[in-house]
């Protein structure tokens, strides 16, 4: 039996008075984000945005990008550098504006295309009302990267346009989506097990050039063989001690998986932590690539595998911080929309697994494990509406 009660209040809310109060409050709610966020870049050491622009700087005038005066280090592959010049050029304030605009754009697009390919007929109307609703739900995951100036709502788009491209059988495009991603910072590198799993070995390839291109031929171009330099204090400084572990008990905020054993009160050893975290993270993906079977052509089945990978980020990579935390979108997306348009039972679960992720996420700083209960829960959600699937229990549109 189909949610008709969930599906009623879901219609009120795109009644011309609801929904035009609905995109006001949005509006509101963005305009008291981008004043915080002017208060934070004028700091006098500004804010991770203030980095980027630095690295750049010196990206171009051929100096080492990873050595700024700035409390901020650049942590990202060479790539963000080099496309970041037109914004170098710009007045401070037209640059922070224009980066939170490209934010707020990047994520509305990454809902929109989407929930498009979750239902195609859609309406735009619809699209905006889920938006606007996750977007002031979402409140301390969104301002955080707004207030951060981080570069997270950006990589959410791209993989969602790598899994677009992909599911229109349109590889070259996709390649180049999951490459610029990889190019940007280096967590999309995920999605290679996609491809593996569907034995794509020729999109690898074709992607790994693309990624070649962009993070190492490109900026040799501008810098020569200071790329190599630069790249080596790059693994030395950064990549080393986040893959060796050494860092993941020191953080005040931890979703890795990682992080359990400090919990509990014992310490295991490093790369025994990442491989345990790893096969827990992947194993229930592995599970459902397997046992639905990949000719079933079903958009909410991709869809919901593409946000476990998303969740996996989280789960696996040691540095741990609140903006990380907008990996959870598409998965919330997902679960939002089964309350709406599946049946009550699912409705009902879909509802309790909504109401508990939100809650840790409002309070996950005051419990030791609370944002990583809230990336948990969320998996596991997302995984009981595979199962349900799977037995035929739901059907997506």
């Amino acid at each position: 039996m189909r949610n008709q009660i969930n599906e009623k209040y879901f219609k009120r809310l795109k009644e011309p008075v609801w929904f035009k109060t609905l995109v006001i409050f949005s509006i509101l709610l963005t305009t008291f984000f981008l004043i915080q966020t002017y208060g934070k870049a004028y700091r006098d050491y500004g804010y991770d945005f203030t980095s980027y622009l630095l690295s750049s700087k010196a990206f171009y005038a051929g100096l080492n990008p990873y050595q700024t005066e700035t409390p901020f280090p650049f942590i990202y592959p060479l790539f963000l550098c080099l496309i970041l010049q037109p914004l170098i050029f710009l007045p401070y304030w037209a640059a922070v504006f224009v980066w939170f605009l490209g934010s707020f754009m990047a994520l509305y697009f990454s809902s929109f295309i989407f929930l498009r390919i979750l239902n195609p007929d859609i309406s735009r109307n619809s699209i905006i009302v889920f938006f606007s609703c996750l977007y002031i739900l979402l409140f301390p995951i969104i301002s955080n990267n707004y207030l951060n100036g981080q570069i997270n709502f950006f990589i959410v788009l791209l993989c969602v346009l790598f899994l677009k491209f992909y599911l229109e059988d349109r590889k070259t495009y996709a390649g180049w989506a999951l490459a610029v991603a990889v190019s940007i910072k280096l967590t999309p590198l995920i999605f290679f097990i996609f491809l593996i799993l569907r034995r794509d070995f020729s999109g690898i390839f074709l992607t790994l050039g693309q990624v070649i291109l962009l993070s190492f031929v490109f900026p040799f171009l501008f810098l020569g063989v200071k790329v190599i330099e630069f790249y080596d204090y790059y693994f030395q400084t950064f990549l080393l001690p986040k893959l060796s572990g050494e860092e993941v008990y020191k953080q005040s905020v931890s979703f890795a998986i990682m992080s359990i054993p400090k919990h509990l009160g014992y310490y295991l050893p490093k790369l025994v932590s990442f491989v345990v975290a790893t096969l827990i993270a992947l194993g229930t993906i592995f599970y459902f690539e397997v046992k639905i079977k990949r000719t079933i052509d079903n958009n909410f089945k991709q869809l919901s595998i593409f946000s476990l990978y998303m969740l996996s980020m989280l789960l696996i990579s040691p540095m741990s911080e609140t903006h990380h935390m907008i990996h959870l979108f598409p998965a919330i997306l997902i679960i939002g929309y089964s309350l709406l348009y599946f049946d009550t039972n699912t409705a009902f679960y879909c509802l309790l697994l909504l109401a508990i992720v939100f809650l840790f996420i409002y309070f996950g700083k005051l419990i030791p494990i609370g944002f990583l209960t809230a990336i948990l829960t969320t998996y596991s959600g997302v995984a009981w509406l595979l199962i349900r699937y799977k037995k035929g229990l739901i059907k997506a549109n």
